[in-house]
């Protein structure tokens, strides 16, 4: 899969992990981004019910994917425009489901130590 961005980010929008495989990159704070993501998807619901499910920008989209398992975290991807929008979502499953297997019950009592995601590359290397 060709990720130029993927965010794991709390629902109240901290950043547990983030990855960047483009060159571009700004080098924008993960917290001000999550916090961006949080705020946008909090509105949306509280305003019309709705939900958010992808934002097209000129050269790639971001796809916002909820995690089916465990309320308490999402992922959020940048990728370009070409990229098929079931495919994505099919891999941020597996990353999601990964993700889940490996620190869900850690989250249910988070403390806030962000140290315990750091290796999680090591687990979804292969979807990247």
């Amino acid at each position: 899969m060709n990720f130029n961005e993927i965010w794991i980010m709390s629902s109240e929008g901290i950043p547990f992990y983030h990855k960047h495989n483009d060159d571009n990159n700004k080098n924008i704070d993960d917290d001000m981004i999550t916090s961006f993501f949080s705020a946008i998807l909090c509105m949306i619901r509280s305003s019309s019910n709705d939900e958010i499910k992808a934002i097209n920008l000129k050269n790639s989209k971001i796809i916002i994917i909820p995690n089916n398992i465990n309320s308490k975290f999402f992922t959020i991807v940048r990728v370009p425009t070409n990229q098929d929008n079931k495919t994505v979502k099919k891999c941020v499953n597996k990353i999601n489901n990964t993700f889940n297997e490996k620190f869900g019950k850690y989250l249910i009592n988070w403390k806030g130590n962000l140290n315990l995601f750091c290796d999680f590359e090591n687990y979804i290397k292969d979807f990247l």
